[in-house]
């Protein structure tokens, strides 16, 4: 069964487009909880304890709401019998944990009776080479929006009026997105046709006449539903953002707003010129972090993602990290 990983950047979309999936399509079997890949990759297998195995991954969650009482599971969407996957999984010659989860999810999708899953998540640029070895029909589809949208949400999310970290956490997420977008082309150019890379805005052309990838071989055209501006965080040159308070406003400085546009690397959004001395020092360090970073990433992705999260942010990371063998394996 072929299954498809809806990625990108966070506050990109991704999970509208699962949720438009699922609305608007009989063909596709949807996740509504992010896949959370890059830690089942992690995962050790419980030797000889089949029902342990699938009980824990059943019982993965993720949060659905800004104060973290609402949780979404796994077993809400793959709603199966745990006898019948524990028959099925015993016979399936399970070679790990990861392993494991993508057999489930295909027996999942061929229960539904659809012509294919689709799971949102983060992080599909490091992993996506790593599972693909595993599951070799895998797709993953790379959802980005405009700079100025998905990096201002994230200033934001959760905390909305409220703003989080100022000037080094704005650079944090501009060179993230810079990586984000070059490792999908870089994942696009190995894989092909196994991969779609778009943006939000142009979502509503790509999902009615598909150019190339899964959509296309499966012949699936979609309206898009949405209205792109009434979207939170959309921005509007004369307006500023569309707020969750459901007005327009400005949310950052011209000169920050000059730092977003000059400093990721794709020129599409590049409307605004430097206009001091110090944002373009800020815009060349967040060149070299980028050229830094992108150099790593070359050396060994885990090894960039491990390296980033310490730079960025060490004392959490350390907490997170064995040993510097973890640094290379994810």
């Amino acid at each position: 069964m072929v299954g498809m990983i809806i990625s990108g950047q966070p506050r990109s979309g991704k999970n509208t487009l699962v949720k438009v999936f699922e609305k608007y399509s009989e063909d596709v079997s949807t996740l509504n909880t992010d896949a959370l890949f890059i830690k089942i990759l992690k995962k050790k297998k419980k030797k000889k304890k089949i029902d342990e195995n699938i009980e824990d991954y059943l019982n993965t969650y993720r949060y659905q709401d800004s104060k973290k009482k609402i949780k979404r599971f796994v077993k809400d969407d793959v709603k199966i019998n745990k006898d019948t996957l524990i028959d099925f999984v015993s016979k399936s010659g399970i070679k790990s944990y990861c392993d494991m989860v993508l057999k489930i999810l295909d027996f999942w999708n061929k229960k539904e009776n659809r012509k294919f899953w689709v799971v949102p998540d983060l992080n599909g640029e490091i992993y996506f080479e790593k599972l693909k070895k595993i599951k070799t029909d895998l797709n993953i589809f790379f959802l980005f929006r405009n700079p100025l949208e998905s990096i201002v949400a994230n200033m934001f999310w959760r905390t909305y009026p409220e703003r989080k970290k100022k000037t080094l956490y704005l650079i944090e997420l501009i060179v993230r997105w810079n990586l984000s977008y070059y490792l999908a082309k870089k994942i696009k150019k190995k894989f092909n046709d196994c991969v779609e890379i778009c943006f939000y805005e142009d979502l509503c052309k790509e999902l009615k006449n598909p150019k190339s990838g899964l959509l296309k071989r499966k012949n699936l055209k979609i309206d898009f539903p949405y209205d792109f501006q009434k979207t939170f965080f959309y921005f509007n040159e004369e307006k500023g953002w569309y707020t969750p308070e459901k007005n327009w406003k400005y949310l950052l400085s011209k000169q920050e707003i000059c730092l977003i546009t000059n400093g990721t690397t794709n020129v599409r959004f590049r409307k605004f010129k430097i206009n001091s001395f110090n944002i373009f020092l800020k815009i060349f360090l967040v060149k070299i972090l980028t050229l830094f970073f992108i150099i790593c990433s070359h050396i060994n992705v885990f090894f960039y993602k491990n390296l980033i999260d310490f730079f960025f942010h060490p004392i959490a990371h350390i907490k997170k990290i064995s040993n510097l063998r973890n640094f290379f394996n994810g």
